[in-house]
C-alpha cells in the first residue's frame, strides 16, 4: 500500500510542478514515447508467451495422420493438424526424439506391417490361416521396400498366390500381382526403376514371372506398360541395328576394293540386306507297334488248372424202361479221368518315339542384292582401267556370295558439286586458321615487344633519376661542406673543439657500434 501511495504522489506532484511547465509539443513527445514503449512491450509479451510450433511428419495420408494423432495424445504431446497430412507440435519439443519414438511403435513410415506379424501366432490357426498372415506380411515387406525409392512416397501390394494344398488337381494357376504408387509431388519413376519393382516383386514370389506383375501409379497411369512397350521398341531397334549393320559389312567390302581400282571418291555402293526372323519349334510323336517276339513286357499273367477224378461208366437197358421201378441195379464206374487247362496273358509296352526340334534362324541372311555406282568421267582417264560391267558385276557377285542377277552396275556421272564446295569450304577454314594463327601470333610479339620497350624505358627513367639524385646529393653535400667551414671560421674554439668531438664521436659510433653501446650502458648502470 505505500508503495502505491508513493506512486499516486509522486505522479500528482509532477503533473502539478513539472508537467504544467512542459510546452504542447513536449506533452506530445512525452506522451507518444510513453505508448510506444507500452506497444514494444506488449508485443514482445504476446511473442514471448505465443506458442511456435515446427512441423513433426507431412504428407501423410488421413489414416497416417490419425494414427500419428492418436500416439501423439497417448505420450501427452499438444500438436496442431495442418493441411496435407501435416502435423504440428510446438518448438520446445525434441521433434527427433518423438520421431525416433514413432518410428520405434511402428507407427511412421506407413501402417503396412511385415513379418513382426507371424510372432505371434494365434492358438488353433490352421493352415489356411498361416498362408494369409503370411502373404499378408509379404505384402507389408514388399511396400516397405518400395516405399524406400526416392520418388516414391508410399506404396501398396496386392498378391494374388494360389492356395498350397498337398493333391494338386491338374495345372495349378500362376500367382499375380498388382502395385500401387503414389508418387512424390514433381518425380516420375522412369523405365528401369519401374523394371527393378517388377524384377522386385517377381523375385519375392516363387514362380511369379515378371510380365504378371502390373504397376500403376496415383494418375491411374499403367507403368509396367511403359516397360513392355520399350522391350518391344528395344528388339526392333536391335532388329534394325543389325540389318544396318550387315548392309555395311557389305557395303564397305565392296567400295574399299572399287576404290583402290577406280580412285577415291569414285565409286558409291548400295547394299539391301534381308533378315530371317523366324523360330520354329517342332513336336512329334510316333508309335511302333510291337510283336511277341520284340517289345517291352510290361506285365506278365500264367493260370494253369488241373482236376483229377473217376468217370462213370454207362450201362443198363437201351430206352426208358430201365427208368421205370422195378429198376436195375446201377453200376460204379471204375475209370479215372485227369483235366488241365493253362492260360498266359502278358502286356507290352507300346514304343513311343518323342522328338522335339527346335529350329533358331533368327538373324540368318535370306536374301541380299548391292548396286554399284561407278563415275563414268573415270573413262576417259588413261590410267584407269576399262569399265567392263560384265567383269565387274561378276567379280562383285563372288565377293558377297550371290549371283550375277542380284548385283546391279550403274555408270554415271557423279555430282562434285558438293565435293568441291566441301574442299573450298575446307580450303577457306584452313585460310581463316592460318590466318587466325598469324594475328595472333602478331599481337603476341607485339604485347612481348611493348613489354620489352616499357620495361627497358622503365629501367632507362630509374637510372636517370638515379643519376639525378646522386648529382642532387653531391650539390647537397658540397654545400652543406661549404658552410660548415664557413661556420667553423665564425666558431670560437671552444665550439670548434665540442664540434670535433662530436664528428670524432660520430665516426667512432660508425665504425665501432658495439664499444658506443657498451660505454653508453655503463653510463646508465653508474
Amino acid at each position: 500500500m505505500d508503495l502505491l501511495r508513493r506512486i499516486r504522489e509522486f505522479f500528482n506532484k509532477f503533473l502539478q510542478e513539472r508537467w504544467k511547465n512542459y510546452t504542447t509539443s513536449q506533452k506530445i513527445l512525452i506522451i507518444g514515447s510513453i505508448l510506444s514503449v507500452l506497444i514494444v512491450l506488449i508485443v514482445l509479451l504476446s511473442i514471448g508467451l505465443k506458442t511456435n510450433y515446427v512441423t513433426l511428419v507431412k504428407n501423410l495420408s488421413e489414416k497416417e495422420a490419425g494414427v500419428v494423432a492418436q500416439k501423439l495424445d497417448d505420450m501427452g504431446i499438444p500438436y496442431k493438424a495442418g493441411p496435407n497430412g501435416t502435423i504440428l507440435v510446438p518448438d520446445n519439443v525434441n521433434v527427433y526424439s518423438v520421431r525416433m519414438k514413432l518410428a520405434t511403435e511402428g507407427v511412421l513410415g506407413g501402417i503396412s506391417r511385415g513379418f513382426e506379424i507371424l510372432d505371434k501366432q494365434p492358438f488353433g490357426a490352421t493352415s489356411f490361416d498361416k498362408q494369409v498372415r503370411y502373404q499378408v506380411a509379404l505384402q507389408g515387406e514388399l511396400e516397405r521396400t518400395i516405399s524406400s525409392l526416392e520418388a516414391v512416397k508410399t506404396a501398396r501390394v496386392h498378391l494374388t498366390i494360389p492356395k498350397y494344398t498337398y493333391y494338386v488337381r491338374g495345372e495349378a494357376s500362376k500367382p499375380k500381382a498388382s502395385v500401387m504408387i503414389v508418387l512424390e509431388p514433381g518425380m516420375n519413376l522412369t523405365p528401369q526403376q519401374i523394371k527393378g519393382i517388377m524384377e522386385l516383386v517377381a523375385g519375392a514370389i516363387e514362380g511369379l514371372e515378371p510380365s504378371d506383375v502390373k504397376v500403376i501409379d496415383n494418375n491411374s497411369r499403367i507403368l509396367s506398360d511403359l516397360v513392355n512397350l520399350e522391350s518391344e521398341s528395344l528388339m526392333a531397334t536391335s532388329k534394325m541395328q543389325l540389318k544396318k549393320l550387315v548392309e555395311d559389312y557389305y557395303t564397305k567390302k565392296v567400295r574399299s576394293t572399287l576404290e583402290r581400282v577406280y580412285g577415291l571418291g569414285n565409286v558409291a555402293v548400295m547394299a539391301e540386306v534381308l533378315l530371317d526372323w523366324k523360330k520354329i519349334e517342332k513336336e512329334s510323336k510316333e508309335y511302333i507297334p510291337t510283336n511277341k517276339s520284340e517289345g517291352i513286357v510290361v506285365s506278365k499273367q500264367t493260370e494253369s488248372e488241373t482236376i483229377e477224378g473217376t468217370s462213370p461208366s454207362v450201362g443198363g437197358p437201351v430206352g426208358t424202361e430201365s427208368n421205370i421201378p422195378p429198376t436195375y441195379e446201377s453200376l460204379q464206374g471204375t475209370g479215372k479221368s485227369e483235366l488241365k487247362r493253362e492260360k498266359s496273358i502278358v502286356n507290352y509296352n507300346v514304343s513311343e518315339v518323342y522328338q522335339k526340334v527346335i529350329e533358331n534362324r533368327e538373324g540368318e541372311i535370306l536374301d541380299k542384292s548391292i548396286t554399284v555406282f561407278i563415275n563414268e568421267s573415270i573413262a576417259n582417264q588413261n590410267s584407269t582401267p576399262l569399265l567392263n560391267v560384265d567383269v565387274i558385276k561378276k567379280a562383285v557377285a563372288n565377293a558377297i556370295n550371290v549371283n550375277n542377277d542380284k548385283v546391279e552396275i550403274v555408270i554415271a556421272p557423279f555430282d562434285k558439286t558438293l565435293e568441291t564446295e566441301m574442299i573450298k569450304e575446307l580450303e577457306e577454314a584452313s585460310k581463316r586458321r592460318a590466318f587466325v594463327r598469324l594475328a595472333f601470333g602478331i599481337l603476341l610479339l607485339t604485347a612481348v615487344i611493348i613489354i620489352l620497350l616499357y620495361t627497358m624505358i622503365r629501367r632507362m627513367r630509374i637510372a636517370k633519376e638515379r643519376r639525378e639524385i646522386m648529382l642532387r646529393r653531391q650539390e647537397l653535400e658540397r654545400e652543406i661542406m661549404e658552410s660548415l667551414r664557413t661556420t667553423e671560421e665564425a666558431l670560437p674554439p671552444e665550439e670548434k673543439e665540442i664540434l670535433e668531438l662530436r664528428q670524432n664521436l660520430e665516426q667512432l659510433s660508425d665504425e665501432r657500434p658495439e664499444d658506443v653501446a657498451n660505454v653508453i650502458r655503463l653510463w646508465l648502470t653508474e
